[in-house]
Order: structure tokens, then C-alpha cells, then sequence
């Protein structure tokens, strides 16, 4: 019975590694894109931060780092990226 559930736990470890290393390259990206004033690749890197915890039922933790990241934008600016955070904010409700 062990060797029918191994894999599917060995399975969950490893995702769940690639997840936390995904999510510290991510947290990387976003502090180098901001300390650089690139406002809008930080916006990406949230994006893709986001949808990763959004699949890890964390859209708290989403939505707050959105907003933060489109209020370091002109609120005009009517980006692609700007649109795809804006709807991860509304799925993340």
C-alpha cells in the first residue's frame, strides 16, 4: 500500500519545492525590478507571483501584493499587465 502512495507524496514534495523556489525568484525579480524603478516589470513578476499563489489558495496574500504593486503605477495607465492584474484582483475575491 506504502509503494501505491510514495510517489503521489514524493510528487507533492517536489511541487511544492518548485513552488517555494518559484515564489523566492519571483520575490527576487520583483525587489530588483522596484529598487530599479522598473515599476512595470515589478507588476509582472506579481502577476506571476500572484497566479502562483492564487493555485495555492493564498488570494489574500494575492490581492494585497497587486494592489501594492499597481499603486506604484500611474493610475491612468491602462497597460495589458495593468488589465491582467486588475482581473487576478477580481478572481482573487
Amino acid at each position: 500500500m506504502s509503494s501505491f502512495f510514495g510517489p503521489t507524496i514524493s510528487g507533492k514534495r517536489a511541487r511544492s519545492a518548485e513552488s517555494k523556489e518559484a515564489e523566492a525568484l519571483l520575490a527576487q525579480a520583483i525587489a530588483i525590478a522596484t529598487a530599479q524603478g522598473a515599476h512595470l516589470l515589478a507588476l509582472r513578476a506579481t502577476v506571476d507571483l500572484a497566479r502562483l499563489w492564487l493555485a495555492a489558495d493564498r488570494g489574500d496574500e494575492a490581492r494585497r501584493r497587486l494592489a501594492q504593486a499597481l499603486a506604484a503605477l500611474d493610475p491612468t495607465c491602462n497597460d495589458i499587465d495593468v488589465r491582467e492584474a486588475r482581473e487576478l484582483i477580481d478572481a482573487a475575491r
